[in-house]
């Protein structure tokens, strides 16, 4: 029997709300924290598009890149450690605002999350070098026509690219598992067909290559033969026609891997890994033009693109590594509690402002200071504790069948707990900082007496 993990609704509002006052609190040290938290519920928005159909997964895979690749930006943007830190804080309780009315995704959802973000770093380390490429030969025109004439000009450089192609085809029939075509109980069958088609492959490309060079010889003694072949070797349709088969080719192989990688690592009865590899690509290629634009447009460099995919490439390949590493801990470790993620990246918010203050000012000026961090640090206990007693509601009761007069109850007095703490803590600084601004008796004894009524309230709290 499963347990239900959703908060109830008038507890799970509560908790957003907190969040909330709590990142608008960080953001009058750093805007910084708004930017995370838009990002965070963009990551977890996506992420729960794992947890659908096909389509929903193809989408998500697709708007996955994008969003990274916004999250990288935002983090280039960043000024100081404090705006990266607090960018940091604001994704994640983005992303556990995100998760606030819904179970935690599932082993299934965070392999499939890990599959898109490695498929999307393999495409975002090819737009790297598409754009590298780009910039240096100083085009898309170039670059193209460099790429046709990569293996040299004349008859030999068109036999380089045919097998290049028939190398690249053959390996994608090989790699690309049978499970992607047929039924088990037809397996057989396939595996004989695509037996017959790489053979006929091989065959055909030899075939042709004998031809190519036995043409070659007898056309060095007919001139009309000769110009006829230079006319084919040179044809930019031909050439394109090749580099075509080879781009399908190792297209084919490299989803026909990640399919065969991720099939044998999932106990589903479906796979979605054909959905994700697509929907993965098509962002980054969409991206990447979207990229290409603004390379011409002026608003972005070539450079910082190429730095920016670089970046958004290594972060992917992490956040494939972590979720790897999670789903296969999930059932020792266990799920994380949003309310109390959101309380401990409020916490952590604060420690790095407090850590990020060089001077400390004194009297009312540290009061007046201090209040968006005591804020900030109220909401999260706030969130923690209304969020524990919203855990043990749905625990005991279910989700949908608690009462909102109880829960309102245990809002109504953590929030007035949480409201009186503030200018309370407020003032204990202040009178801190003017008896003393260093840490003589008095000012000591007013610590004690700051810390002894934060205790007496805590335990107020939690009775």
């Amino acid at each position: 029997m499963s347990v239900d993990e959703r908060l109830p609704s008038t507890t799970a509002r509560a908790v957003v709300f907190a969040a909330v006052v709590g990142t608008l609190a960080l953001t009058v040290h750093d805007p910084m924290a708004a930017v995370g938290i838009v990002a965070g519920l963009a990551l977890a928005a996506t992420m729960r598009g794992f947890a659908g159909s096909l389509w929903r997964v193809t989408v998500a895979s697709a708007v996955l890149p994008a969003v990274v690749l916004g999250v990288v930006a935002a983090f280039g943007s960043a000024t100081g450690a404090l705006g990266i830190a607090l960018l940091l804080v604001g994704t994640v309780v983005g992303v556990a605002l995100g998760y606030i009315d819904a179970a935690w995704p599932t082993q299934s959802v965070v392999l499939r999350t890990g599959t898109a973000a490695m498929s999307a770093g393999i495409a975002a380390c090819i737009a790297v070098v598409l754009l590298f490429w780009t910039a240096t030969v100083g085009g898309i025109q170039p670059m193209l026509e460099a790429a046709l004439w990569a293996t040299g000009h004349g008859i030999a450089g068109l036999l380089g690219w045919i097998v290049i192609a028939g190398l690249l085809l053959a390996g994608g029939l090989l790699v690309v598992p049978s499970a992607a075509f047929t039924e088990p109980r037809r397996r057989d069958g396939h595996v004989a067909l695509r037996r017959l088609l790489l053979w006929r492959l091989v065959i055909g490309a030899i075939l042709l290559l004998v031809g190519l060079v036995l043409t070659a010889l007898v056309a060095a003694f007919v001139p009309p033969i000769q110009s006829l072949l230079e006319g084919i070797a040179g044809s930019t349709v031909v050439r394109g026609l090749t580099v075509v088969i080879a781009v399908s080719g190792a297209v084919l192989t490299v989803l026909g891997a990640v399919a065969r990688n991720s099939w044998y690592r999932t106990d589903e009865r479906g796979n979605a890994v054909v959905a994700v590899v697509v929907g993965s690509a098509f962002g980054v290629g969409a991206s990447a033009v979207a990229a290409g634009i603004g390379t011409r447009a002026g608003p972005i460099g070539s450079g910082e693109a190429t730095v920016l995919f670089g970046a958004t490439a290594v972060v992917l390949g992490g956040g494939w590594f972590v979720l790897w590493w999670y789903a296969k801990t999930m059932e020792t470790v266990g799920t994380p509690d949003p309310a109390s993620t959101i309380a401990a990246g409020l916490a952590v918010g604060v420690v790095a402002i407090a850590a990020s203050t060089d001077s400390p000012a004194t009297g009312v000026e540290a009061a007046r200071t201090a209040v968006p961090s005591l804020v900030a640090l109220a909401a999260g206990l706030f969130a923690y504790d209304v969020g524990r007693y919203g855990r043990v509601l749905a625990r005991e009761i279910g989700s949908a069948g608690a009462s909102r007069r109880p829960q309102l109850a245990r809002i109504g007095w953590s929030g007035i707990v949480a409201t009186v703490a503030v200018p309370i803590a407020a003032g204990g600084l202040w009178l801190a900082t003017v008896v003393s601004p260093t840490l003589s008796v008095p000012a000591t004894a007013g610590v004690l007496t700051a810390v002894v009524t934060i205790v007496v309230g805590a335990r107020l709290l939690l009775r």
